[in-house]
């Protein structure tokens, strides 16, 4: 879902003030959510739905202790067990306040305990999903490690609130036990009885009148009311945040799940004679449906071994003819045509999309981001030997090497050293099998040897494990020798093939 909002997939609908022939009118028009906006929304009905079931179930049975403390006050008893109960009073309100205190210092201590490692959790889990929201994963596989990094800690986290949640609530009750028990027994002990039986109403206002004063029963009682008053405004804000859950879920059902991909291995690819229309937006004055982007491509093709040179000026649909590849547009269905000649709506999961300029984070170790295992008594031999031989390809040699990766942070390991262990996801998901590879935009505003020196390794790589690559970068002119084809879209949308420029050799290391 975060990907789709990336996409510019998720709509929401918004009006503004626009003079329109004269006059000033409320104008509707569509418009992009980002992905905070959305993942903010489903976090919001998540918690929102477990907290106003729990707090129901507490509102409600508060409000029954609290009315059976009341009209437990105002039982008839027996007088002589009025008189025998009256004996042992003043020593069960010691003992029960007694008890009552040391419920409340158990579970302050307990809760503060608690309250610790569930932020801490919280914490990192905000930053594991700022990252996946952040940076598109490199591919299918690590981003399903990625989510289900983050599900464990969301699960941890869960864990903890709810024992803070159960023991809170046992506490609580207990708690409210209690008072009402010692309340009852106080006011029982205090009310006296008229000749003809009836309860001494100056004796019982008396005894009510302590108890406040000692927050008693009433302030239960009031409390829970509240409670029920709160958990009603609760509900008309989970109305509406249930509405914006639908309308989110609605969209991905309408433009994304149904789009269908490449289940299989492939050796070529074709696109021919294809207008793709891009980004909807509904137009409410008109009601037509308008397309941000429109891109044309007479022909595109290519097969295993081949490096893509795809250039275009900034807006010009790079992006968004990469993002076809990858995930697929809901307007544009079927326009790829795999070798075997099956026609999909994307590349599915036979994709690496990878920006390697993009820093490795520090919230899981490198040994995880590279291969999905947190420690090295995680990986198998075979995954060992592959990863150490990558590591080797790239200049990475030192001692307890694998060590190194799920102990130090990336930050600790040098300039060079970075770059190349940002490589290394991606040469390992080469290794895992795949059929396309896309970079784009690979390097930063680093020097003339560092970027050819990058874009080397990558294209070298991928001819070596024999697989199709789709490269985009800025510095054209130390990227065409290196591939195959290159092709263009122009300023008007229009993708063509363009003759490949060789003037780098200088520029060889």
């Amino acid at each position: 879902i975060s990907q789709a909002a990336r996409d510019g997939a998720i709509m929401k609908k918004e009006t503004r003030r626009e003079i329109i022939d004269g006059k000033l009118q409320e104008v509707s028009y569509d418009t992009s959510m980002t992905p905070e906006e959305v993942i903010n929304i489903l976090d919001r009905y998540d918690g929102m739905e477990r907290t106003i079931q729990f707090g129901r179930l507490e509102n409600y049975l508060g409000l029954g202790l609290g009315l059976a403390g009341m009209i437990g006050t105002l039982v008839s008893e027996n007088k002589s067990r009025n008189e025998e109960n009256g004996k042992n009073t003043g020593a069960l309100l010691n003992i029960g306040l007694t008890v009552i205190a040391a419920l409340k210092l158990i579970q302050n201590v307990s809760k503060a305990e608690e309250r610790e490692k569930q932020l801490g959790l919280k914490d990192k889990k905000r930053r594991m999903k700022e990252d996946l929201l952040g940076h598109e994963q490199i591919s299918s596989k690590a981003e399903e490690e990625q989510i289900h990094a983050i599900e464990d800690v969301l699960k941890e986290e869960r864990a903890v609130s709810n024992r803070i949640e159960n023991k809170r609530f046992t506490f609580d009750l207990i708690t409210n036990l209690a008072v009402a028990i010692i309340s009852g027994a106080y006011v029982n002990s205090k009310v006296q009885r008229t000749k003809d039986g009836k309860i001494d109403g100056k004796s019982l206002a008396s005894a009510l009148v302590a108890l406040q004063a000692t927050n008693g029963i009433g302030r239960n009682l009031l409390g829970a009311l509240k409670g029920i008053q709160d958990s009603l405004k609760e509900n008309e804000e989970y109305k509406e945040i249930y509405k914006k859950t639908r309308e989110i879920l609605s969209q991905m059902e309408e433009k994304v799940y149904p789009l269908e991909g490449a289940t299989e291995k492939f050796d070529s690819l074709q696109i021919r004679d294809f207008v793709g229309q891009f980004y909807p937006k509904k137009n409410y004055q008109t009601g037509e449906i308008e397309y941000s982007t429109t891109i044309y491509i007479p022909e595109f093709s290519m097969q295993r071994g081949d490096i893509i040179l795809l250039s275009g000026e900034s807006g010009s649909g790079k992006s968004t003819f990469l993002r076809l590849l990858k995930r697929g547009d809901i307007n544009n269905r079927k326009c790829i045509m795999l070798g075997n000649g099956e026609m999909v709506d994307n590349l599915g999961e036979e994709i690496i999309s990878f920006r390697p300029s993009i820093d490795l984070g520090d919230e899981t170790n490198i040994l995880s981001q590279i291969t999905g295992k947190e420690n090295v008594s995680d990986l198998n031999e075979e995954e060992k030997q592959r990863l150490i031989k990558i590591l080797s390809e790239l200049n990475l040699n030192f001692d307890n090497l694998l060590e190194q990766l799920a102990s130090k942070k990336f930050m600790e390991f040098s300039t060079g050293q970075q770059r190349r262990l940002a490589l290394s996801k991606l040469f390992y998901r080469i290794d895992d099998g795949t059929s396309v590879i896309i970079v784009d935009e690979p390097v930063g505003n680093v020097e003339d040897r560092l970027i050819r020196e990058q874009l080397k390794m990558i294209t070298e790589y991928a001819k070596s494990r024999n697989v199709m690559l789709i490269l985009t970068t800025h510095r054209l002119d130390l990227a065409e020798d290196l591939v195959t084809k290159r092709y263009n879209i122009n300023k008007d949308g229009v993708m063509e093939q363009i003759p490949i420029s060789r003037t780098t050799e200088e520029l060889e290391p």
